[in-house]
């Protein structure tokens, strides 16, 4: 397995409806993760077929929510399955830009069906991952994942993050992108900015209207250490 390399997407369909336990194995090397000399369309559309490897059936859940409404909010319901989470390619690099190590933690805003999680359940398995996810569908089929692949450090949780009564859990890492509309973003950053008197954190932010939102109104975030920019997403840290 150590030298296990996907270089087409039909290799990766010939995947699709292995074991639990084949699919244990295949998660534990990164290259099954990485998408090396291919355009960000085809990562989306690899990373689409590594979700029905795994077993996520975004596809099928998707299509069974396509007459699901939340009203005044965003849940990107009728977004193509390959679009609607950040590819497992970029993850990967991720998890390595953050150099995480030990019992450190990772929250994620806005989950999805956790990609994340799973990414970081292999590549750093003593850090803990708490995804939220407004969808309940998504964190039901998410966490059966995590169950049959004995991925035991992460969960994801139901949870509308700008409700008034949630309260975002300390943590080393916030993953936040743009989940919706611009006054959401700024309520969950306001929070985050509450909660850098109190700790130090990393934020990782993947979207241009997240970004811009953190360098016009949040420059704690970019003051004391530099942030780091990549194609689509940033890395800002507190003092």
């Amino acid at each position: 397995m150590n030298d296990l390399k996907l270089e087409h997407i039909d290799i990766y369909k010939e995947l699709v409806g292995v074991s639990s336990e084949e699919v244990q194995q295949l998660i534990k090397n990164e290259n099954f993760f990485r998408c090396e000399d291919v355009d960000y369309q085809g990562k989306q559309a690899i990373s689409a077929v590594i979700d029905e490897i795994v077993g996520f059936g975004v596809a099928e859940i998707e299509n069974e929510l396509s007459h699901k409404e939340f009203p005044g909010l965003e849940s990107w319901i009728g977004l193509a399955p390959e679009q609607l989470q950040t590819p497992y390619d970029e993850l990967l690099d991720l998890t390595h830009e953050l150099d995480l190590c030990g019992q450190e933690s990772v929250v994620d805003l806005g989950a999805g069906y956790g990609r994340l999680g799973l990414v970081l359940s292999q590549q750093k398995p003593d850090v803990s991952f708490t995804g939220y996810e407004l969808v309940g569908e998504r964190v039901e089929r998410g966490n059966q994942v995590f169950n049959q692949l004995a991925v035991d450090n992460a969960k994801l949780i139901e949870q509308n993050i700008i409700d008034q009564d949630f309260e975002i859990k300390d943590s080393d890492v916030y993953f936040i992108y743009d989940f919706g509309q611009k006054e959401h973003i700024n309520q969950v950053l306001k929070r985050l900015d509450h909660l850098a008197n109190e700790s130090d954190f990393k934020i990782v932010a993947r979207g241009r209207g997240v970004r811009s939102l953190i360098h016009h109104k949040y420059p704690r975030f970019c003051r004391a250490i530099e942030p780091k920019h990549f194609d689509t997403y940033s890395v800002y840290s507190t003092p």
